[in-house]
């Protein structure tokens, strides 16, 4: 399945500037377990927009 335009280009433009983001605070995140918490609450597809 093919996704739209604009969500392959939110996702490039989320990409950039997260690079930028993590260098200028890289003590936001920790250690692994803070790291973990935080990619398991960024990939649940179960959450809208509202949510978060």
């Amino acid at each position: 399945m093919t996704e739209p335009s604009w969500l392959t280009e939110t996702r490039a433009a989320y990409d950039t500037v997260a690079v930028d983001y993590a260098r200028l605070i890289p003590d936001v995140v920790e250690g692994p377990l803070d790291r973990g918490m935080l990619a398991a609450f960024a990939e649940r597809p179960d959450l809208t927009v509202e949510d978060r």
